[in-house]
């Protein structure tokens, strides 16, 4: 075996390389340029959602074949938005925006968006646990910060 065939056998395994991450992007980055829309009222999409990629292939089997990109919400305001937590009793999808030190709430039942907190400690990692408690780790601080679950926001 020379050295070139080396050198290809150790980047064909389960790491990530250069050359699948760029393929990953490719593919990524193509429903971009054909425009493709993402918004509640957008056309139907084919499944499996060929905008859907594991850089990682040992996270293929994780994968639904029958779920879609959909955008919820968007704002010139919102710089950041992450970590994103969901609440199957309360039917709502909180999220943080680090930089402008808030977390926004989208409501299933008519697709409300709302701020939830503010400020928010420049808060991420947002969870829910069984027992209905809503927390968030403020980066401000980096002590946990639990609120009490409530079963109906009007």
């Amino acid at each position: 075996m020379n050295k070139q065939n080396k050198t290809s056998d150790s980047n064909s395994g389960s790491k990530l390389n250069r050359r699948s991450f760029l393929t990953a992007a490719a593919v990524a980055s193509s429903s971009v340029a054909l425009g493709r829309e993402y918004g509640p009222d957008s056309p139907p999409q084919r499944y499996p959602d060929p905008d859907i990629v594991s850089l990682d292939k040992r996270f293929d089997k994780y994968r639904l074949g029958t779920t879609s990109i959909r955008r919820l919400y968007t704002s010139r305001k919102m710089m950041w938005a992450e970590g994103p937590a969901w609440n199957g009793v309360g039917r709502y999808l909180v999220w943080s925006d680090i930089p402008n030190n808030v977390q926004m709430r989208w409501l299933e039942e008519d697709g409300h968006v709302s701020v939830f907190r503010q400020p928010a400690g420049h808060s991420n990692g947002n969870t829910i646990d069984q027992a209905g408690l809503w927390e968030a780790r403020p980066c401000a601080m980096n002590i946990p910060s639990n609120t009490a679950w409530v079963s109906t926001f009007r």
